[in-house]
């Protein structure tokens, strides 16, 4: 059985080197947020203890975020800065960036964000100064010219994103994790100073998939953060799953397809009527490609109308879903006005078939 670490309320914290907000080097008290998580939760991980050293590789660099990621350290479960200082290149200054106490949780978004020259600062608060807690860099998110989104807001996760725990909630103290990978049900991150593997999942579901929580029940997500720094644009993706997609009670829910996007997809027989199945979703203003994924079949129409609004109004394309599926099929790209956008698909199509509702994709 493994406990969560909590230290005494008069615990202070200890002398080390930081940087300023305008990162200058000096030294000054701060309670850094080491306490990242050290809460493994109540599961039975192996003790590996005898097997790692401090600083050990979990995850190697080249094996993750595309092969751009850093390297995820063993930290033996230390909560106070034991084995130093972090300290980074940032590539386009040239200069040596404090990343926080290593292998703490926050010390390995720091250091990916100073590596990939995103970010070429210490992770802040929302005060300005140098975050104590790794919740406190959702708070300082806007001060580093990134963007904070709330847990279930609707924002999905990219790449590189970094994910924050709520400060002693669900047998966590707080935490921080990175992005690596995400698919139609889960967030895949890594990790430092929560487990021996490095690697954590996160379940999706809510608007959008948006809403976060690790597999292992531990935690309370807070939010995600964003740097307008990482390239990686995130598409925006309607399951039928999630609660911004719509159908009568007509449309049935099916599983058996293995060529399905997520766990089901619904489907109803075409007829003369109006009833819609209808993807809905807040987009910024632009022009974006639209992707449709359905599970093929001979059954399926030839025909299936998709019905995708734009900024003048609504363009109507149809697909043979009994080709080309278990796959995104593009529509073409189409200029969308901000704010809720829609895709519908409609039923009234040639009679004697059926058409499937799976997921969609505006990019």
């Amino acid at each position: 059985m493994h406990e969560a670490l909590f230290l005494h309320p008069d615990f202070h914290g200890f002398i080390s080197p930081h940087e300023t907000k305008s990162m200058k080097s000096t030294k000054t008290f701060r309670l850094l947020s080491v306490w990242c998580a050290i809460a493994i939760s109540l599961l039975a991980v192996p003790n590996i203890s005898q097997a790692l050293n401090p600083g050990d590789i979990l995850v190697p660099g080249t094996a993750w975020l595309g092969g751009k990621g850093v390297d995820v350290r063993w930290n033996a479960g230390d909560c106070c800065g034991t084995w130093g200082n972090s300290t980074n290149i940032c590539p386009s200054s040239g200069q040596g960036v404090y990343c926080l106490w290593k292998w703490q949780c926050d010390e390995l978004g720091n250091r990916l964000y100073v590596v990939r020259d995103w970010y070429c600062g210490t992770f802040l608060k929302g005060d300005g100064t140098i975050e104590d807690w790794a919740y406190q860099v959702y708070d300082g998110a806007p001060l580093m010219g990134m963007d904070a989104h709330a847990n279930g807001s609707g924002y999905v996760p990219v790449p590189g994103d970094c994910v924050l725990w709520y400060a002693n909630c669900g047998n966590m103290v707080t935490h921080l994790a990175v992005v690596d990978t995400v698919d139609a049900g889960h967030v895949y991150v890594c990790e430092q100073n929560m487990n021996s593997s490095g690697r954590a999942t996160l379940n999706r579901s809510g608007t959008n998939g948006s809403s976060l929580v690790r597999s292992d029940g531990t935690g309370c997500v807070r939010g995600v953060v964003h740097t307008p720094m990482n390239a990686a644009v995130p598409p925006v993706i309607v399951d039928n799953t999630y609660t911004n997609f719509s159908a009568s009670a007509n449309w049935s829910t099916g599983s058996s397809s293995t060529d399905k996007y997520g766990t089901n997809y619904r489907y109803r027989s075409t007829a003369a009527l109006s009833d819609a199945a209808t993807w809905t979703a807040n987009l910024t203003a632009g022009t974006k490609t639209v992707y449709v994924w359905y599970p093929k079949g001979p059954n399926r129409s030839t025909t299936a109308a998709y019905i995708i609004s734009t900024s003048t109004g609504s363009k109507t394309v149809t697909v043979n879903q009994q080709l080309t599926g278990g796959q995104w099929v593009s529509q073409g790209p189409v200029t969308v006005n901000g704010g809720v956008n829609t895709i519908k698909l409609s039923c009234w199509t040639t009679t004697g078939f059926v058409v499937v509702a799976d997921a969609v994709k505006w990019q």
